[in-house]
């Protein structure tokens, strides 16, 4: 269900007017996505490209001498409580062909359940404003025609979000993601805090982002199937086949406990893998009733 999800919002993202990026945010902000608009504006050639040009942050977007500025800005906004987590700032990005363009970005912190604390935004160059230009930040007002419609845009994908989160609580279910360079071996990899809880970690010192964490709490009976099926899901450049498997996990609070864990790698136009999006289910009561 969840990939079905995730490939509903990139395509209502993909139709959003304007720039769209999310970035994680925290360190250098690593950017975990950004729609066509964005990498146009930048004059890159796909994703990829525009990865390699920001070096994969946040802070490569902006230009080096309005970076610590911009970051004052935001966070001064942030912590004043008094924007709903929103944040209005003026700065200028280097496109790939070393045009400087100034740029409007109008960003919200939101917590996401599988990266974390991460920021929304919208972006538009100051040709796109046209006859409407935001003249009092102070007042946080947007007269931006094409702005409000893409905030009413990322609202609706706020509302979806939030469903998200309810589905998982009623399914008591964590989600998961693994990211995967263009050679096709894992880059990063999220566990949910949700996910966390269900096995008795707390944060990601206690259990951190790496599969072997995972594996090293898989019943040792289950573990070299689970390899195994990742494995053979992950090289599956058909892109025909998921990943659904039943094992057991040593949790903290409770000991052995029956997970399911189901999800479906996307994939480049090469068949190599780019992200591995799913959820793990706590099944234990079904194997003791």
């Amino acid at each position: 269900m969840s990939i079905v999800y995730k490939d509903y919002y990139e395509t209502m993202l993909e139709r959003m007017p304007g720039a769209f990026l999310i970035y994680e945010a925290h360190d250098k902000g690593h950017i975990i996505y950004a729609n066509q608009n964005l990498i146009k504006m930048f004059e890159c050639d796909d994703f990829g490209d525009f990865l390699k040009l920001t070096n994969g942050g946040f802070k490569g977007m902006v230009y080096a001498e309005d970076y610590s500025r911009v970051q004052k800005e935001i966070w001064s906004q942030i912590d004043s409580k008094e924007t709903d987590n929103c944040d209005y700032v003026d700065y200028r990005i280097i496109t790939k062909y070393g045009r400087i363009v100034y740029v409007l970005d109008n960003g919200r912190l939101v917590n996401d359940p599988v990266f974390g604390d991460v920021f929304y935004v919208t972006l538009l160059s100051h040709d796109e404003r046209g006859p409407y230009v935001m003249k009092d930040y102070s007042e946080k007002k947007i007269i931006d025609k094409r702005l409000i419609e893409t905030e009413k845009e990322l609202n609706q994908y706020r509302l979806k979000v939030e469903s998200m989160e309810l589905l998982h609580e009623v399914l008591h279910s964590g989600p998961w993601n693994i990211e995967f360079g263009e050679d096709g071996e894992a880059q990063k990899v999220s566990w949910s805090q949700v996910f966390r809880q269900m096995i008795g970690y707390k944060d990601e010192k206690d259990f951190p982002n790496k599969l072997s964490a995972l594996l090293n709490i898989v019943h040792d009976e289950d573990r070299e199937r689970i390899e195994d099926k990742l494995r053979e899901v992950l090289d599956d450049k058909t892109g025909e086949l998921a990943f659904d498997e039943e094992f057991r996990i040593r949790t903290r609070q409770k000991g052995l406990c029956w997970f399911r864990a189901a999800g479906k790698p996307a994939r480049r136009e090469d068949g190599t893998p780019k992200g591995f999006v799913g959820m793990f289910i706590d099944i234990d009561e079904h194997y003791h009733v």
